[in-house]
């Protein structure tokens, strides 16, 4: 008995001792855990434990958070391991300053970097110094100033390189500002991106931007300059005042530009070329100092719902060999022609609105086009102005209250106007000179404050089931060697003759029905060589 009841004394001192070893552990844990916590916290300050960033990066663990006191710290930074680099606070006054190469290089799979002012402090004989060189896996970024004395303010490229910037400013790169090249990745939102020496944002090598809300402003090259089969997509951005064009792409790029303002820039607001393409949507392009949108080499535009205005130069240039598809915009204001054509350039247009603007509305030369649906008015030259072998297509378009002609053809142009409205323009409807040869078809030219259609100097053309009424004066005019074919045109109600031939004049007009107009049917020169048949007078 004496020995069972020692046996049970054994059994409970070692329960007992087994339950207290189990209370203190349980109560160790949270004690434990919070100082792993604050072993991951390295605190870097002027006074330590850490005097630099770099000793606290070689301190830290995998996941470690460093946080930044203020202060000045001159030192080149390489994130290997995934780390948070934060300043303390409001992250006012921390500084880092590199002075012999990059401020920051980040290798790791991802890091986070906050509230921190990056400078590569050098001059421009470093070539290879960023502010911030992302050179593999993932960075965070936000609400930092970077800048960079020698190269861009911020690289990200390579396979698997990413950037993520939200609130932070690209600032005075003694290149550019944010470059992506080789295949990096970037999404940048609520930045500004100013003051760079280059472009704001150069996109190259298959690399891909998106960025939202940010404004790209000041630069001394570009806003944007994309190419070599790169891309990029602005959203909700503003593209200001940059030296040269506020979105350049060429070379197989690709930028996509929606609800944003691109405004002020000293050349065009978006040039493309050499196969490139910009997509535009819901787009303001304002006050460019060349083309607002100008398309050359086998570069394409594809732009609804926007509006390009008030620009030194052309609304819209399409020339040598630029093309494009314009739908539901608003061109208006413009310094030349709202829309211009040339040198084998060709663009679909459609239900777009160009007027009040210096010059021509529409300019078409040695180049064709299609436009549909469009309301051209009150341009200080004509509405469509085709020259120079143009061959453009019109359909059902408006051109109405310009200051002078609505149409004017010249130099050999065959332009086509089907269904067209020619209305209440300051001289005639339609002007033809110079061996131009249009055909309007289905078309009415009406109430023009001068003539209806005045052809001269061996003009052309043919005028087909048209109505041309209430013009100021004749409805008809051909002189000076033109020789037009009219067939099948109500000529009603023109303060002058319905037709008026004189000076050499000739052509055909036949079927016609040329009642009711101020000075008669017919003003016909003795030596006039037109014929007359079968004409309703």
């Amino acid at each position: 008995m004496r020995q069972f009841a020692t046996f049970l004394l054994t059994v409970v001192a070692l329960a007992a001792a087994t339950v207290g070893v189990d209370a203190t552990q349980r109560r160790s844990r949270p004690s434990s855990g919070r100082i792993a916590a604050a072993r991951r916290d390295l605190v870097v300050s002027p006074s330590g434990p850490y005097r630099t960033i770099s000793a606290a990066l070689e301190a830290a663990p995998v996941g470690g958070r460093i946080v930044v006191k203020p202060g000045t710290y001159s030192e080149s930074l390489v994130v290997a391991r995934p780390v948070s680099i934060v300043a303390e606070g409001s992250g006012s006054g921390v500084e880092i300053e590199s002075r012999d190469g990059d401020a920051l290089l980040v290798t790791a799979p991802w890091a986070t970097v906050r509230g921190l002012s990056i400078r590569a402090d050098v001059d421009e004989s470093e070539p290879d110094a960023y502010g911030i060189d992302v050179a593999g896996g993932r960075l965070v970024l936000e609400q930092c100033i970077v800048s960079s004395g020698a190269l861009a303010t911020i690289a990200v490229h390579g396979a698997g390189a990413r950037l993520n910037a939200t609130g932070c400013r690209f600032v005075n790169g003694s290149a550019g500002g944010v470059l992506a090249y080789d295949g990096g990745v970037a999404e940048i939102d609520l930045c500004e991106v100013t003051g760079n020496k280059l472009a704001g944002m150069e996109v190259a090598d298959g690399a891909r931007v998106q960025a939202r809300r940010t404004r790209i402003h000041h630069n001394r090259a570009s806003g944007a300059f994309v190419h070599s089969d790169a891309s990029l997509e602005l959203e909700d951005c503003d593209v200001a005042e940059n030296a040269f064009s506020g979105v350049e792409v060429r070379d197989r790029g690709l930028v996509t530009i929606r609800r944003s303002r691109i405004s002020a820039n000293e050349r065009a607001g978006v040039a493309v070329t050499k196969q490139a393409t910009a997509v535009l949507e819901d787009t303001d392009i304002t006050k460019s100092g060349f083309a607002g949108l100008d398309a050359s080499e086998s570069g394409m535009l594809v732009v609804r719902r926007s509006r390009i205005s008030d620009g030194k130069q052309q609304g819209i240039l399409a020339g040598r060999g630029g093309s494009g598809t314009l739908d539901d915009c608003d061109v208006a204001g413009n310094g030349l022609a709202g829309i211009e054509l040339s040198d084998g350039g060709s663009m679909v247009v459609r239900w777009t609105k160009v007027h009040n603007g210096l010059a021509a509305g529409i300019l078409c030369a040695k180049s064709s086009g299609v436009f549909e649906d469009c309301d051209i008015s009150a341009n200080a030259l004509a509405g469509a102005d085709v020259r120079s072998g143009g061959a453009p297509v019109f359909r059902r378009c408006r051109f109405r209250d310009g200051l002078t002609s609505g149409i004017f053809a010249s130099d050999r142009s065959e332009a086509v106007f089907d269904d067209c409205d020619v209305v209440q323009n300051a001289l005639s409807g339609i002007e033809v000179k110079s061996g131009a040869n249009p055909l309007l078809r289905r078309s009415k030219v009406r109430d023009n404050k001068q003539g209806g259609v005045f052809t001269y100097d061996k003009a052309l053309g043919v005028l087909e089931d048209c109505d041309i009424v209430g013009n100021a004066f004749a409805g008809v005019e051909i002189r000076d060697g033109a020789a037009p074919l009219v067939r099948r045109c109500r000529i009603n109600r023109n303060g002058y003759e319905g037709v008026w031939v004189h000076k050499g004049g000739a052509g055909r007009i036949e079927g016609s029905n040329l009642s009711g107009n101020g000075r008669g049917a017919w003003d016909v020169e003795l030596d006039a060589a037109v014929e007359r048949v079968n004409n309703t007078e």
